[in-house]
């Protein structure tokens, strides 16, 4: 009788344990291994070549390093270059970048690896590297979107791209601008939920001149008559 009762309390010691490693066990390791890139992350984000950026990330993969690449991401087959690099870096959440000062332009997206996992902002941002490049009239500066597609040049390959821009155009014109800001469109390659209306304007529309960009209130901008008035006639002339 003795026995039964020591075996029956082991048994029941062993199962109560097995609860509490369960409850209790790190939730890192239980989950999908992912990191996220935290910024930048605002669409249009402008960082100046030669200043310091505090990238920042968080992630339940437990390596020590991280590797950081830029990259210039402006062709309209959406071929991307790499331009800066950097390995090693400590995996603590987040890391001092110095933008390069070799940069200036419109298309550069930054990606963060830790072994076969990444990340990437998805969103277009601004290397700028001179404010007095481009100084628009008072006129231009009253709605830059509609100064930036007035000189853009556009750019598409495939039935696919050209659709996504007719789509993101009609979107313009009758969505809101909460609607528009959560919108997502194809990418080059077709796939969907990749783009927002801003990456998707600067992927396909070459502005000129240099320096031009679609400022810093895009969501506002894009739904003033102004600006309405150059995608109703983009769409006539193109589509």
């Amino acid at each position: 009788m003795k026995k039964i009762f020591i075996y029956i309390l082991i048994t029941t010691v062993i199962a109560l344990a097995g609860v509490l490693v369960w409850q209790f066990w790190p939730k890192a390791e239980l989950e999908e291994p992912y990191i996220k890139i935290l910024s930048p992350h605002e669409v249009g984000e402008q960082l100046t070549a030669g200043e310091t950026y505090e990238v920042k990330w968080e992630t339940n993969i437990l390596e020590s390093t991280i590797s950081m690449i830029l990259f210039a991401d402006y062709m309209p087959g959406g071929s991307e270059m790499n331009v800066w690099q950097k390995e090693d870096i400590p995996n603590t959440g987040s890391y001092q970048l110095i933008v390069p000062e070799s940069l200036s332009g419109d298309n550069f997206i930054l990606y963060i690896n830790i072994g076969e996992y990444s990340d990437s902002t998805h969103s277009v941002f601004i290397v700028q590297v001179d404010e007095t490049v481009y100084s628009p009239s008072l006129d231009e500066a009253a709605n830059p979107v509609a100064q930036y597609l007035k000189g853009a040049e556009l750019q598409y390959e495939t039935e696919i791209q050209k659709e996504n821009i007719v789509t993101a155009f009609n979107d313009i014109l009758n969505l809101s601008v909460e609607e528009l800001k959560e919108r997502r469109y194809k990418d080059y390659t077709g796939k969907e939920n990749q783009w927002d209306l801003y990456t998707l304007i600067y992927r396909h529309f070459v502005s000129a001149p240099p320096g031009v960009h679609l400022g810093d209130n895009f969501f506002n901008d894009v739904k003033l008559e102004e600006a309405q008035e150059q995608v109703r006639q983009i769409l006539e002339k193109h589509f």
